[in-house]
């Protein structure tokens, strides 16, 4: 019986649900092309101590997203993921784009990305 509730308590803690908070939203994860006349602020780096599951990698990404709001940026260029011994870590480059002369080349990026990586239930006929 206590076997089953530690195999319990360990399913549900793996399965928690991890939200970035609002202002790391705001950010843009962007591939180098889209940021090519923006402004880099800065390096920015997330770190988590979870390194058994997923949670870890995405808890370190959040943060790292965090920073880089904190900062003023509004896009992101991840430069790696590391799950070092005690903790997991994940870095990458800060920058600020105007959204005047920048967005709508981002959003012309961000359109071919969701276009070429559909899910089979986007394609026609699926609705």
């Amino acid at each position: 019986m206590r076997t089953i509730g530690i195999v319990v308590l360990c399913c549900g803690l793996s399965g928690c649900i991890i939200e970035p908070s609002q202002r790391a939203q705001r950010v843009l994860v962007a591939y180098p092309e889209m940021i090519t006349k923006c402004t880099l602020l800065g390096e920015v780096d997330g770190t988590s101590k979870n390194t058994i599951t997923p949670q870890g990698e995405q808890l370190s990404r959040y943060r790292a997203l965090d920073q880089a709001a904190a900062i003023g940026a509004t896009h992101i260029v991840w430069i790696n993921s590391n799950n070092e011994i005690k903790q997991y870590v994940t870095r990458g480059r800060a920058y600020y784009c105007d959204p005047d002369t920048v967005m709508p080349r981002s959003y012309k990026f961000i359109d071919q990305y969701l276009r070429m990586n559909r899910y089979p239930y986007d394609e026609d006929g699926y609705e």
